[in-house]
Order: structure tokens, then sequence, then C-alpha cells
């Protein structure tokens, strides 16, 4: 009976994290197809990170809660990694702080594109082309400025700028 508890939380887990990553697979799928920063990516993108960050906060609650079954089941663990109900999920009865730091750095990469494509707040990039033919003390010579606004991931302004005239 403790076995099935600890592989229904296991799939648990797992069902929230492949919902999440799918989320993710959805946001590349479409920036492939209708290209990144597309009226059309972000409108799917906004709706996917959502999705996202919702299952992959909910799967840290799910790992929590079975690691917090298996300090309880003690050596239940082994048994279960060694057995045929276990055989497919053994390595997370087992490692699940491997699995945790895993599912914190997923999390933390869907935060930082949510933050990056401006889904928070208005955001401006400065882009700045160098020649390093031509030495300067910042590496080369700026042949090339531009700045990107993007809200809500999308594009709202791209400016050049004449090389000379930004000092």
């Amino acid at each position: 009976r403790d076995s099935l508890r600890l592989f229904k939380q296991q799939l648990a887990l797992l069902r929230r994290v492949s919902r999440g990553v799918d989320a993710l697979v959805n946001i590349w799928q479409t920036a492939t197809t209708s290209g990144f920063l597309s009226e059309e990516f972000a409108l799917v993108t906004e709706g996917e990170l959502e999705r996202a960050e919702l299952e992959l906060r909910l799967a840290k609650l799910e790992l929590d809660s079975l690691q917090t079954l298996l300090d309880s089941q003690g050596n239940l663990t082994e048994a279960i990694a060694q057995s045929a109900l276990g055989s497919g999920l053994g390595s997370l009865a087992v490692a699940p702080g491997r699995f945790d730091d895993s599912l914190a750095e997923v999390t933390n990469f869907t935060g930082f594109l949510s933050s990056f494509l401006a889904y928070d707040e208005p955001r401006t990039y400065l882009f700045i082309g160098q020649n390093p033919d031509e030495l300067r003390a910042t590496g080369g010579f700026i042949g090339t400025v531009a700045s990107l606004e993007l809200d809500q991931g999308q594009i709202k302004d791209l400016v050049y700028y004449n090389s000379t005239d930004v000092d």
C-alpha cells in the first residue's frame, strides 16, 4: 500500500513537470514557425509561460510532498527502487535532491524568459556592434548601435543609431 502511494506521488510529480515542459516546448515551436517576437509568438508565449510557471510551482509542491513521504517511509525507498514497480522511477525515489535542482533550473529559466520578454514590465535593450580590428578601450570601434523596446513579448520600438552620433 505504501509503495502504491509513493508510486502515485511520483506520477503526479512527473505529470506536473511534463505539463510545464510541454508549455515551454510550445513556446519554442511557435518561435520557430511564427517567428521570434511576432504577434502570434507574443500571444502564445504569454499563456504558455503562465501555464509553465503554474505547473512547475505545483511540481515543486508535489516534490516537497514526495520528499516528506520518502523521509517518513525510511527503508521503503530502497525497496521500491529495486522493485518492478519502481524500476522506471527508482532514480527519482533514490535521489529527489537532484530532481529538485533540475526543477529549480527550469523554473528559474521560465522566470527569466518571462522577464526578458517584458511580460512583467516594458524593457529596453541596447545592442552595440564592435569591430575588434579597430581596437578601442571597450574592445573595438563601435560601428552599430540599436535600441530594442519590448512589451508583452512584442517589439514596440527598434531604432538604429549612427555610431558617430552616439557618444
